[in-house]
């Protein structure tokens, strides 16, 4: 995704400053790429987390998050839970030391 994009997704829908998304995305990166295949190139990381963080901020529909980022449906579906589950799985130990 384009810098200055993911600097405006971060501080006004997110409402998250652009070095935590950062950090965010290079703690997630790792677990969430995947390799392009012959016919089609994976998403990034980075695009994966702004849509799932969309999705949690604001409750955005599917079908207006297709629109907004120009990835369809169906990936969506598959997604977001999957970030989810990842993001879970990374925050957990930090939400244990909170309580």
């Amino acid at each position: 995704m384009e810098e200055e994009m993911l600097n405006t997704l971060a501080a006004i829908l997110i409402r998250m400053t652009p070095e935590i998304f950062h950090e965010l995305v290079d703690a997630l990166s790792p677990l969430l790429e995947k390799k392009d295949k012959f016919m089609r190139k994976a998403l990034e990381p980075e695009l994966k987390i702004a849509i799932t963080l969309c999705y949690l901020a604001i409750g955005d529909s599917y079908k207006s998050l297709m629109y907004s980022f120009s990835v369809s449906h169906n990936t969506i579906c598959r997604i977001i839970p999957e970030t989810c589950e990842v993001i879970f799985g990374e925050v957990m130990s930090f939400l244990s030391l909170v309580s």
